[in-house]
């Protein structure tokens, strides 16, 4: 579950952080305490993460459609045929050119 002011993007770091494993012959550590080699870490000198570059590939395309669905948003959102919810419609950038791209084309007609 998400902890209280957590962003989606903070949720999906957290909770896809990778764990990683003790090389042989580490300093390692997991939440505090000294494992050995070849055990389960998430601190220390010797702590190695084999996935941490695809979880960060996750991450960011996750990162990347949430920005996309937000400019579709904004977009739907001055086109005037339909008010995405939790948006102003037009946004205050199409208010000050006159309202929606359909309020535009009908007063064009």
């Amino acid at each position: 579950a998400r902890l209280r002011e957590e962003t989606n993007i903070k949720y999906l770091e957290r909770i896809y952080g990778v764990a990683g494993a003790c090389a042989y012959g580490g300093a390692c550590s997991l939440r505090n305490k000294s494992v050995g080699a070849g055990k389960l870490c998430n601190g220390g000198a010797g702590c190695e993460y084999p996935c941490a570059r695809a979880m960060a590939g996750v991450i960011n395309s996750y990162r990347w459609y949430v920005g996309t669905v937000g400019a579709s948003r904004i977009i739907q959102s001055n086109l005037g045929v339909a008010c995405p919810y939790g948006y102003r419609c037009p946004t205050q950038e199409f208010q000050a050119l006159g309202g929606t791209v359909l309020q535009g084309v009908e007063a064009f007609r």
